[in-house]
């Protein structure tokens, strides 16, 4: 299995799974609203993961991504409240937007270096996001972005941003 099809497990009562390590895509809403998937590791295989993969997960608590992603779709990790922390590795090329809004107990937040825009709206309202680091590589960072992010005390920015979208904290 190389890739999983759009919808395959939403709203099923799936608590823990293990995927194969020839998994490339992740299809939209693949585990959308599976609100007992309590941790997820993604194989070095998974290139993609589509638009609401894991939106709705609220009892996700870990998410260990795939060292080669490229790419996590719009609202990927929307609303996934019981989240912790999240590592978007240096292979990271393309965030979506919206894509860890309102992930409201994120508290930690590592942004690697092959990622050169932060999009609107990617982590509005994780209200108690305390540490950010943006790694160099990151040249913008999109309006509303961290908007709503209340807790946020350590912020490591990019030497290399240029631009700073209305509104971003």
């Amino acid at each position: 299995v190389t890739a999983l099809p759009a919808d395959v497990f939403s709203d099923s009562s799936l608590e823990t799974v293990k995927l194969p390590s020839t998994l490339e895509t992740i299809g939209s809403q693949a585990f959308y609203n599976c609100v007992n998937l309590i941790s997820i590791e993604l194989p070095d295989s998974v290139k993609s993961i589509g638009y609401r993969v894991f939106e709705g997960c609220g009892n996700l608590e870990t998410v260990k991504l795939s060292e080669q992603l490229l790419s996590i779709g719009q609202s990927a990790f929307h609303n996934c409240v019981n989240l912790t922390s999240i590592e978007l590795p240096d292979s990271l090329t393309s965030l979506g937007t919206r894509a860890f809004y309102k992930c409201e107990n994120l508290r930690r937040v590592s942004i690697g270096s092959g990622l050169a825009k932060i999009p609107d709206y990617a982590f509005y309202k994780c209200i108690k996001l305390e540490d950010l680091t943006v790694s160099d590589g990151v040249t913008e960072i999109g309006r509303y972005a961290f908007r709503g992010c209340e807790s946020l005390a350590e912020l490591y920015l990019s030497r290399e941003l240029t631009a700073i979208g209305d509104y971003a904290f």
